[in-house]
């Protein structure tokens, strides 16, 4: 390795890291390391590193002594925990599933059925974690059984067909509540109140409002 390169590694900043720690722990591990592996005396390793000759003794005489103190520098990272109480309880019916060339959506209504509420992406890692890769998309002969929902059909609308209205003599007037469509009409009021009118024409002799086609004709 040539000086260029090895100037680049070693760098002041670099150095500073080890030679003058900053987190406590570190600072003990390379004051100890200074002492015991290199050799340094003790009183310069506690000078340089700001410990007193008295706390630097007693920080020696832990690491000796005390197991804990020396699994202290280095501490296995923790993991969460890699099994899961949901997955847990239906993994032997899952697996039993899946053999039966089941997906994950059969099961997950499967299990449904028999009370146990699992989503389908814990599914999904379950079966990962058994080992079974996924399923080959399948023709309709090959997936289960299963009800369908029915098609909803739109309700039928009700049609109110408005009666036809006789003719009135010239004349007379219609009560607001006899015309069809009002919001003070009902069916059988207005029927009966057009049969009194025309009842009434029948029997006074007047002439009735023409119809429609006599206009026509007429014109």
């Amino acid at each position: 390795m040539d000086s260029s390169t090895a100037n680049q590694i070693t760098t002041p900043g670099n150095q500073n890291f080890f030679l003058s720690p900053q987190f406590p722990m570190q600072r003990q591990y390379e004051a100890l390391r200074a002492y015991l592996l290199e050799e340094e005396p003790s009183a310069d390793v506690a000078r340089r590193f700001g410990y007193s000759p008295g706390a630097f003794r007693v920080l020696c005489y832990q690491f000796r002594h005390d197991p804990q103190k020396r699994a202290s520098f280095f501490r296995l990272p923790q993991r969460g925990p890699q099994s899961s109480p949901a997955r847990d309880r239906v993994r032997d019916l899952a697996v039993a599933m899946r053999k039966r060339n089941l997906s994950v959506y059969d099961m997950q209504r499967e299990l449904a059925a028999a009370g146990h509420t699992i989503s389908v992406n814990s599914l999904t890692v379950l079966l990962r974690e058994e080992g079974f890769s996924r399923l080959p998309r399948r023709a309709d002969e090959e997936r289960p059984m299963t009800v369908k929902p029915e098609v909803a059909h739109a309700p039928m609308c009700a049609v109110w067909i408005c009666p036809p209205v006789p003719s009135v003599p010239f004349g007379r007037t219609i009560p607001v509540c006899a015309l069809a469509g009002s919001h003070r009409s009902a069916g059988h009021r207005h029927r009966r109140a057009l049969a009194e009118f025309a009842d009434d024409s029948r029997r006074s002799g007047r002439p009735q409002s023409p119809g429609p086609e006599t206009q026509r004709r007429r014109a």
